[in-house]
C-alpha cells in the first residue's frame, strides 16, 4: 500500500488518478459513500464502537461519583452521642452533629498525600485521623469514629482539643469509609483498636459542596463528549463527501 500526499485541485494528482483507474477500473471508488468505500476495501466500520465508548464515558464518570452526588442530596442533620454510636446506632441523616465526645490528638495519625502536578511540582495535602471517644475511653476499648480533618491548622488543632461536639458527613456510601491501609496503620503503628464498623466522620464537611462536585464532574464529562461526537461527525461528513 503506497499514500500519496497532494494539494487540492492539484492537476498532476487528478491526472494519476485518472491513469489508475484507465488500468484498474475495480479501483475507482469515487461516486460511492462511505459506507460503500469502505465495504469495496474490505474495510469494517468499527466508528460505532468509539460512539458507544462515548455515550458511556459520562456514565461512568456518573457511577464513580454517586457517593457525591448522594450526599449533596441529603439535606438533614441529626444530633447523636458518641455513646450512642459505639451502641451501633444508624443516623437518619449522614450530616451529624457528634455530640458528648472527646477528640483524642494525642492518638491521632497524620497521612500525607503528595500529587505531582507538572511543570508546577507537587503539592502535598494532610489529612489527621483523630479517634472521637467517650470521655472515659482508654486505650483498650475500640474506637467507633475517626474525625478526619483536612489540613488541620495550630488554631484549628486548638479548637478540635477543647470541643465536646462536632458537625461533620459520615463517609460511609459503596466503598467510602476508613480505607485498608489507613486502618492497618492505626491499629499497627498507633496501636488502636478499631471497631469492625468504625466510622469515618469528614470534619465540617459541606454536602452542597458535594453536589457540586458531582455536576462539575459529569457535566465536564458531557461537554467533553459533545465536542469530540461534533468532531467526529464533520470529520465523516467531510470524508463522505470527498468520494
Amino acid at each position: 500500500m503506497h499514500r500519496i500526499v497532494a494539494n487540492a485541485g492539484d492537476p498532476g494528482f487528478f491526472g494519476l488518478v485518472e491513469s489508475l483507474v484507465a488500468k484498474r477500473p475495480d479501483i475507482d471508488l469515487r461516486g460511492q459513500d462511505e459506507k460503500q468505500a469502505l465495504g469495496l476495501m474490505g474495510v469494517r466500520d468499527m466508528s460505532w464502537r468509539l460512539g458507544v465508548l462515548l455515550l458511556l464515558a459520562p456514565v461512568v464518570v456518573g457511577v464513580a461519583m454517586l457517593p457525591r452526588l448522594l450526599h449533596g442530596l441529603d439535606f438533614g442533620e441529626e444530633r447523636v452521642s458518641i455513646t450512642s454510636l459505639s451502641r451501633g446506632r444508624i443516623p437518619g441523616s449522614r450530616n451529624v452533629v457528634i455530640t458528648g465526645a472527646r477528640a483524642r490528638l494525642s492518638e491521632s495519625v497524620e497521612v500525607t498525600t503528595t500529587r505531582t502536578q507538572g511543570a508546577r511540582g507537587a503539592a502535598e495535602s494532610t489529612r489527621t485521623l483523630v479517634p472521637l471517644v467517650p470521655p472515659a475511653w482508654d486505650r483498650n476499648q475500640p474506637v467507633h469514629a475517626l474525625l478526619e480533618i483536612s489540613d488541620m491548622s495550630s488554631s484549628e488543632e486548638a479548637v478540635v482539643e477543647r470541643a465536646t461536639k462536632f458537625r461533620g458527613v459520615v463517609r460511609d456510601i459503596l466503598w467510602e469509609g476508613l480505607s485498608g491501609e489507613d486502618r492497618a496503620y492505626l491499629t499497627t503503628e498507633a496501636g488502636l483498636k478499631l471497631a469492625d464498623d468504625v466510622r469515618l466522620v469528614e470534619y465540617r464537611a459541606n454536602p452542597r459542596y458535594d453536589l457540586l462536585v458531582f455536576l462539575g464532574g459529569t457535566g465536564v464529562s458531557v461537554l467533553v463528549v459533545l465536542a469530540m461526537g461534533t468532531g467526529l461527525w464533520l470529520r465523516k461528513r467531510r470524508r463522505g463527501s470527498a468520494y
